[in-house]
């Protein structure tokens, strides 16, 4: 799904600040429902570490066309 959204993003020549955004948002989301459904809801602590972890790390790299 990350790698088909991102060649829809390309393809459709949006900006790149705009698609590093979508992306990241993407996988929060992913990461969320992700750990909600392995470790249940009770987990905050575990999630937002992983999240936030995630998107500091996506926030770094770079995109290419």
């Amino acid at each position: 799904m990350y790698g088909f959204l991102y060649y829809f993003l390309g393809k459709k020549n949006i900006d790149l600040k705009l698609s590093k955004f979508i992306l990241i948002l993407f996988y929060a989301i992913g990461i969320i429902i992700s750990f909600a459904l392995i470790f249940g809801i009770d987990e905050v602590e575990l999630i937002s570490a992983y999240l936030l972890t995630s998107i500091f790390i996506g926030l770094l790299f770079k995109l290419k066309r």
